[in-house]
C-alpha cells in the first residue's frame, strides 16, 4: 500500500482505486449471524471492534449484539456499543469499569453518546482520556487495531464541534501520521476532508484545495461511513467555488439532507451562510438558509460551535436590514467563548457606535485568528470599520492596504463579509481593492435601543440605585447567581463591561427612565 501518512503527498494526488476496498470482517460477522452462530458473530466483532463498527450498518450491528448477550456482557466495548446503538446515549457515557486498552472501546462509545446529546465538551474529555492510553504506542505500525487512528479523528471532530479549530487541525494531522489498516483507509480520508473543511471556511483556500485533492486520491472502502465523508467533502468544495458558481454551490448544499451531513451540520450551515454573504443577496437567500437551519438538531442544550450558527445567521440578517437592536439580541444568545461569536459581536458594536469595545475585543482575538487567514482578515476588516467610523481615515487606509497586499483572487477568497461603508472607502482609497465585493449595509447607530427583558430592566435599574448584587437578589427574590446571569446578559447587549460603563451606556439609550 502506498504511504499516505505524510503531508509530503499534498499537491501530488494519486488516482483513487475504482473498486472500493472490502472489509471482510463485516461479511464474516453477518454470515455467522445469518447461520444462527450468534455468539461467534459477536466474538468476531469483539476481536476488531473498530472494523466491526464501520463495516456493518448500525441497525445490523445492533441486531448482532442483541443476539449474543453473554458475549456482550463480558466485553466492555460491545456492551457500550449496544447501549449506544439502542438509543441509550446517556447510559453509554462511561465511568469505565475496564482498565488499559479494554477501556478504550467503552470510552469510544461514550464519545459518541455525549456528542449525540450535544455535549461536545464532555465528549472531548472522553477522547482525551482514551487517547492517553496510546502513549508509547508504535508510530510505524498500528498495533492498536485501528483505535489510535480512530481516536485521533474523533478528537479532531470534537475540537471542530467545540470551535477549537487550531487543535482540530493538530488532531487531524496526528491522524494522518497514524498508519491506517487498509480496511480503515476512509478514516485517513476523513482526516484530510475535515481539515480541508476548516481551511475552506476559516483558513487558507489553497491548503483546503490541496487537502481535498489528496482526499480524492485515496481509495474508498465499503464502509457505511464513506457517504458521510463525501458529503463533508462536498461542503468544502462548495465553499471553494468561484463567484460564477455561487448559486449552483448554494443550491447543491441546499439539496443535502441532515442524514448525509450528520454531526457536521453546524459547518454545513456555516458554508451556506458564507456563500449567501458572497452573493450579496442576503434577502433572497436568507429564508432558504433558515429553512435548512430548521432541519438541524440544534437545541438549547447544543454546545460549542453548533450553538453559534443560528444566532449568527439571525444577527447577520438583522444587520443586513439595519435592525441593530435585534442584532444585539440575537448575538447575545450565542456562547461568548467562541471566536466567531466575538467577531460578530464586534461587528454589532461597530455598527452602533461602540467603537472602543469593538476594537478592544478584536485586538484581543489576534492569538485565536492569526493561523486562520479568513478569520484574521475579517478581524482586521472590522477593526478598520471601527477606526474609520471613529474618524481615523489614515489608520483605516493602512489596515485595508495590509489586507490588499495579495493578489485579487486571494483577497476575494479571504473576505467572508465586509461592511458596505468600509468596502466603498477601500475602493476609493486603497489601490487594487475590488469594487464588486458584496457587502452588508451599515450605519453608525441604530435609532432603537438594545432590547432588554423586563427582568433585565429591573436589574439594571436596581444597579443604578447603588444596591449590591446580594441586595438586588433579595429585592427580586432570586439567587445571586441569577442576578449574575442577568448582569452578564445586560453587559453583552449593551456592549460594555463594568458597572459604571453599563450604567453610562444605559443612560445614553434612555433605559434608566
Amino acid at each position: 500500500m502506498p504511504n499516505t501518512a505524510s503531508d509530503d503527498h499534498i499537491g501530488e494526488p494519486r488516482p483513487a482505486e475504482e473498486e472500493p476496498i472490502p472489509i471482510p470482517l463485516g461479511d464474516e460477522i453477518l454470515l455467522a449471524f445469518s447461520r444462527g452462530e450468534h455468539e461467534h458473530a459477536a466474538r468476531l466483532a469483539k476481536q476488531s471492534p473498530v472494523e466491526a463498527w464501520y463495516a456493518i450498518e448500525p441497525e445490523q450491528l445492533a441486531a448482532v449484539l442483541r443476539s449474543a448477550p453473554q458475549v456482550v456482557s463480558r466485553s466492555p466495548t460491545l456492551r457500550a456499543y449496544r447501549l449506544l446503538l439502542e438509543g441509550d446515549a446517556e447510559a453509554s457515557d462511561p465511568r469505565p469499569a475496564a482498565t488499559g486498552m479494554k477501556a478504550v472501546g467503552e470510552t469510544a462509545a461514550g464519545i459518541f453518546g455525549a456528542r449525540l446529546r450535544g455535549m461536545v465538551r464532555q465528549s472531548g474529555r472522553l477522547a482525551t482520556r482514551a487517547g492517553s492510553l496510546f502513549h508509547g504506542a508504535n508510530v510505524l505500525f498500528d498495533d492498536t487495531r485501528g483505535w489510535r487512528l480512530f481516536l485521533s479523528v474523533q478528537s479532531g471532530i470534537n475540537e471542530m464541534l467545540e470551535g477549537e479549530f487550531r487543535e482540530a487541525i493538530i488532531a487531524f494531522g496526528a491522524a494522518r501520521q497514524s498508519p491506517p489498516p487498509r480496511t480503515l483507509m476512509f478514516l485517513h480520508r476523513d482526516a484530510y476532508v475535515k481539515s480541508a473543511l476548516i481551511h475552506a471556511l476559516f483558513g487558507d483556500h489553497d491548503v483546503a484545495r490541496a487537502e481535498l485533492d489528496v482526499a480524492a486520491s485515496l481509495p474508498r472502502t465499503t464502509s457505511w461511513a464513506e457517504p458521510g465523508v463525501s458529503a463533508h467533502a462536498q461542503i468544502a468544495e462548495a465553499v471553494l467555488c468561484d463567484d460564477a458558481g455561487l448559486d449552483a454551490s448554494l443550491a447543491s448544499l441546499e439539496r443535502l439532507q441532515i442524514a448525509q451531513v450528520g454531526e457536521m451540520w453546524p459547518f454545513w450551515l456555516e458554508a451556506m451562510l458564507q456563500l449567501m454573504l458572497r452573493t450579496g443577496r442576503v434577502t433572497e437567500w436568507m429564508p432558504r438558509v433558515l429553512a435548512v437551519a430548521a432541519s438541524t438538531p440544534a437545541s438549547e442544550k447544543t454546545e460549542g460551535f453548533g450553538a453559534t450558527v443560528g444566532p449568527r445567521i439571525r444577527t447577520l440578517e438583522a444587520l443586513a436590514s439595519e435592525d441593530y437592536a435585534r442584532a444585539a439580541d440575537e448575538i447575545a444568545r450565542a456562547p461568548e467563548d467562541q471566536v466567531v461569536v466575538a467577531l460578530t459581536q464586534a461587528m454589532v458594536d461597530g455598527s452602533v457606535g461602540r467603537f472602543e469595545p469593538a476594537i478592544s475585543r478584536l485586538v484581543s482575538l489576534r492569538p485565536k485568528t492569526r493561523r486562520f487567514p479568513r478569520l484574521d482578515v475579517l478581524r482586521t476588516l472590522l477593526i478598520a470599520a471601527a477606526v474609520l467610523r471613529s474618524g481615523d481615515r489614515d489608520r483605516a487606509r493602512e489596515l485595508l492596504a495590509g489586507i490588499a497586499d495579495v493578489d485579487p483572487a486571494t483577497l476575494r477568497h479571504r473576505v467572508i463579509v465586509i461592511p458596505s461603508d468600509v468596502r466603498d472607502f477601500a475602493v476609493q482609497e486603497v489601490p487594487g481593492w475590488p469594487s464588486d465585493l458584496p457587502a452588508l449595509s451599515s450605519s453608525e447607530r441604530s435609532v432603537a435601543p438594545p432590547r432588554l427583558t423586563a427582568r433585565e430592566l429591573e436589574v439594571l435599574r436596581l444597579m443604578a440605585s447603588e444596591l449590591t448584587r446580594d441586595q438586588i437578589a433579595n429585592a427580586l427574590f432570586v439567587s445571586v447567581n441569577t442576578v449574575k446571569t442577568q448582569q452578564r446578559s445586560i453587559s453583552r447587549k449593551l456592549g460594555v463591561t463594568g458597572r459604571v460603563d453599563i450604567l453610562l451606556e444605559a443612560e445614553q439609550w434612555g433605559l434608566l427612565n
